[in-house]
């Protein structure tokens, strides 16, 4: 797991290819030198110890001296302790340089820094809490927390109540932060988002112990070509149906030609029988 030891500048902001504004936190990370090894075999465990940042030889107890002299490093602020694989530690030589270099861009990374710090803060500033409503019959109460204990029984304080009190200067890590960009030759670090802490505060980068996982749709295999959305993905899929034959084979007898039906004439109207006329009179015989 990579590790480095710096301090905060401050933030700013760079613009991707496509002209988004990233907000970064710039980071003076390194470099940092091998104080001390830790092997399997002496100490029971296999790391290194890294020191960041010069101070003053006087300012230094004899203790530390020697053990910095030890090493042939300058004495050190801040000393911490970077886990390694037991085959990998003879990667590492006392006094070694580390660089910003252990990082590249799109690096997921955990920063750890401690918080700015408020003072005695009151539970509205400390717990968000809202407090009772600033209307008539309310006085010297409107940024109080309220009740805080029990009745007769248990007649005590539960452990943890939300309550007034220190703020601030905690150990805080922001998790899973993005590497926006690496400058190796100033070693720094833009760290994409906020971290904790005010200007020239101690900060670490170190690899996410828990990364986070991109998730997006499965990749396409031969077993989930052809599967329904939503099906199972050890599910295989149905094979098609086989398609019907276009034409009938050979030895099929050909169907019987059916007779032609004969057309019939088209009835013709009857016919409306001629109405008689009625007989005329005779005219009578004259003698």
């Amino acid at each position: 797991m990579a590790k480095l030891l710096g301090r905060k500048v401050g933030m700013t902001q760079l613009f991707t290819e496509a002209g988004v504004v990233v907000p970064v936190t710039v980071i003076e990370a390194g470099p940092c030198y091998v104080v001390q090894k830790k092997t399997p075999a002496k100490e029971g465990i296999a790391s290194i110890q890294i020191g960041y940042l010069d101070v003053r030889q006087r300012l230094v107890k004899m203790p530390a001296a020697g053990h910095f002299k030890a090493s042939n490093v300058a004495p050190k602020r801040y000393l911490r302790d970077v886990r390694v694989p037991a085959a990998e530690i003879d990667k590492y030589s006392l006094g070694q340089e580390l660089k910003a270099d252990l990082f590249k861009e799109g690096d997921i990374v955990d920063v750890i820094g401690t918080s700015k710090g408020r003072g005695f803060a009151g539970v509205f500033k400390r717990y968000h809490m809202s407090g009772p409503n600033a209307t008539h019959g309310t006085h010297e109460f409107m940024r109080h927390a309220g009740a805080i204990g029990h009745h007769t029984w248990p007649a005590e304080v539960n452990k943890g109540k939300p309550m007034a009190g220190h703020m601030g200067a905690e150990r805080v890590t922001m998790k899973n932060q993005v590497v926006a960009r690496v400058d190796v030759e100033n070693n720094v670090i833009f760290i994409r988002g906020a971290v904790p802490g005010h200007r020239n505060g101690f900060v670490i980068v170190q690899t996410a112990k828990t990364p986070r996982v991109i998730k997006g749709p499965p990749a396409k295999t031969e077993e989930t070509k052809g599967a329904k959305p939503g099906a199972k993905p050890g599910a295989a899929a149905k094979p098609a149906a086989a398609a019907k034959p276009a034409g009938k084979p050979a030895d099929a007898k050909p169907a019987a030609a059916k007779p032609a039906k004969e057309e019939k004439a088209p009835a013709k109207a009857a016919e409306k029988p001629a109405e008689a006329k009625p007989a005329e009179p005779k005219a009578a015989e004259t003698k």
